[in-house]
C-alpha cells in the first residue's frame, strides 16, 4: 500500500536524497519533522502564494507537541521540490553548525586526519538555494498573490484618509474643503 501523498511521510525518500549521505544518521520521525517545518517556512516565506496548509493528523502522547502532519491540498512536484531543498537547506544549516571541518585523532602510536572539503559544503548549499529558488519561482508563477493592502488611517478616520488617500490619486494637500 502506498503512503498517502498529503502525509508528510510521502516526501521522506525524496528528502532524503536531498540530504544525502547524512540523512542515514536520521530516522524517519526526524525527517518527518524536518520536512514540516520546512513546509510550515514555505508557507510563511512565500506571503500566500504557497496556497496549502500543514495539519496535524497526531500529536505526541507525552507532551502533546505534533508527530505527524498532512498537507492540504497535495503537493505539485514543483512545490514539492521547494519543500525538499529547503528541508536541506535547514537540516545543513543546522547541522554544519556543530560539526568540524577537519580534525587529527591520534593515539600511542597512531594518527588519523580526515578533512570536509569547505567550499564542496558551500556548493552544496549553493545549489539547494538554486533548487528551491527556481522551484518558487515556479509555484509563484503558478499561484500569483493579488496585491492588496488596507489603510490604517481609514479605518480610524475616514475624512482624514480621503484628504492624504483620495480615491482617484493625488492627495488633496494643500486645497480646503467645505464640510
Amino acid at each position: 500500500m502506498s503512503p498517502d501523498p498529503a502525509d508528510v511521510m510521502a516526501l521522506v525518500p525524496r528528502t532524503r536524497r536531498a540530504i544525502g549521505d547524512y540523512a542515514s544518521t536520521l530516522d524517519d520521525t526526524q525527517v518527518k519533522g524536518i520536512i514540516a517545518d520546512a513546509v510550515a517556512e514555505v508557507i510563511f516565506y512565500s506571503s500566500g502564494a504557497f496556497q496549502h496548509q500543514l495539519l496535524v493528523a497526531s500529536r505526541d502522547d507525552l507532551y502533546g507537541a505534533p508527530a505527524e502532519w498532512t498537507i492540504d491540498p497535495v503537493l505539485s512536484e514543483p512545490e514539492a521540490t521547494v519543500v525538499t531543498a529547503q528541508a536541506a537547506l535547514d537540516y545543513y544549516f543546522h547541522t554544519l553548525n556543530t560539526i568540524k571541518t577537519a580534525e587529527t585523532i591520534s593515539d600511542e602510536g597512531q594518527t588519523w586526519t580526515w578533512e570536509i572539503s569547505a567550499s564542496a559544503v558551500a556548493e552544496r548549499l549553493k545549489e539547494l538555494r538554486e533548487a528551491r529558488d527556481r522551484a518558487l519561482n515556479a509555484v509563484l508563477g503558478a499561484n500569483p498573490v493579488p496585491t492588496m493592502f488596507a489603510s490604517f488611517i481609514e479605518e480610524r478616520d475616514r475624512l482624514t484618509s480621503w484628504l492624504i488617500e483620495p480615491p482617484g490619486g493625488e492627495p488633496y494637500f494643500g486645497q480646503y474643503l467645505v464640510i
